[in-house]
C-alpha cells in the first residue's frame, strides 16, 4: 500500500470512530461551572434543552436534582442521554423527550434550566460527523437562542434561573434586551475562549465576521479563536 493510500485509509478510519456527540469546549466550560455551583447543594427540579451527549443533565442528577427532564430534537440525542442516565442508575428520577425547544416542556416549570444551544453564526457548518442540528444557528447565530430566551420565563419557577453558553459574537446586547422584555435578569458569569477550526471560520456569515473580528473573534496567523460566555438568566421571586 502506498503512503498516500495508507494516510487516506487512516483518515477514513478516524472519521468513522469519532463520536458525533463528543462534548465540546462549550459543554466542558458549562459543566465546570455547574459542578462547582452545585457541589454542596441540590439544583432542585432541572431541565436541559438540547441534551446531546447527556453529560450536563447526568451531572445535575448526580448533584442531587429532585427531578430531571431532557429535550433534544435529534432522536439519537435522546437515545444517547437516556442510555447515559440508565448507566448511572438515574433513570427513575429523569426522563428525556424528543422535540424542538420548549414544545416537550408544555406545562412544566423548573428551578434550573441549562443549555448549550447551536448558535454559531452560519447557515450551515461543514461537519458531517455531527448531527444535522449541531452548531449552526443561522446567519446571525440567533435562530435557536432567540426562541429559547422568549420562551424561558414560562418554564422557570419564581426564583429559578437558566445557565447557558453564549458566543460573544452573536450580539449579547440583543440577549439583554430579550431578557428584560421577559422580566429576566441576565448576568455574564464567566468568559473564556476556544479555537475555531478553519473549516468553521470559512462558514461564518461575512456580516458577523466584519462586525466582531478583533473583539469576540480573534485571529493570530492562520488560527482563529472565539470568545464565549457562561450566562445566567434569573426570574425574580422566591423558590
Amino acid at each position: 500500500m502506498s503512503r498516500s493510500a495508507h494516510r487516506n485509509q487512516s483518515a477514513a478510519l478516524l472519521h468513522k470512530t469519532v463520536d458525533p456527540y463528543l462534548p465540546s469546549e462549550h459543554t466542558a466550560a458549562l459543566l465546570l461551572h455547574l459542578r462547582q455551583r452545585f457541589a454542596t447543594r441540590s439544583p432542585g427540579r432541572v431541565a436541559e434543552i438540547g441534551t446531546g451527549s447527556g453529560v450536563l443533565l447526568t451531572m445535575l442528577m448526580r448533584a442531587g436534582a429532585v427531578s430531571g427532564f431532557g429535550v433534544d430534537v435529534e432522536p439519537s440525542g435522546v437515545d444517547r442521554t437516556a442510555s447515559l442516565l440508565h448507566s448511572e442508575g438515574l433513570s427513575l428520577r429523569a426522563e428525556v423527550a424528543q422535540g424542538s425547544m420548549w414544545a416537550p416542556c408544555r406545562g412544566r416549570s423548573f428551578d434550573l434550566v441549562v443549555a448549550n444551544l447551536p448558535h454559531f453564526p452560519a447557515t450551515s457548518v461543514a461537519d458531517d460527523m455531527r448531527p444535522p442540528s449541531w452548531s449552526s444557528g443561522g446567519a446571525d447565530g440567533r435562530r435557536w437562542l432567540d426562541e429559547f430566551l422568549t420562551g424561558l420565563r414560562d418554564h422557570l419557577l419564581p426564583g429559578g434561573s437558566a445557565v447557558i453558553t453564549h458566543n460573544a459574537f452573536v450580539d449579547l446586547d440583543r440577549s439583554h434586551a430579550l431578557a428584560r422584555a421577559q422580566d429576566l435578569v441576565l448576568e455574564v458569569l464567566h468568559t473564556t475562549s476556544a479555537l475555531i477550526p478553519a473549516a468553521k471560520v470559512a462558514c461564518i456569515s461575512p456580516s458577523v465576521l466584519a462586525r466582531f473580528d478583533g473583539h469576540g473573534i480573534y485571529r493570530i496567523g492562520p488560527h482563529a479563536f472565539g470568545d464565549f460566555h457562561i450566562v445566567e438568566l434569573r426570574r425574580p421571586g422566591h423558590a
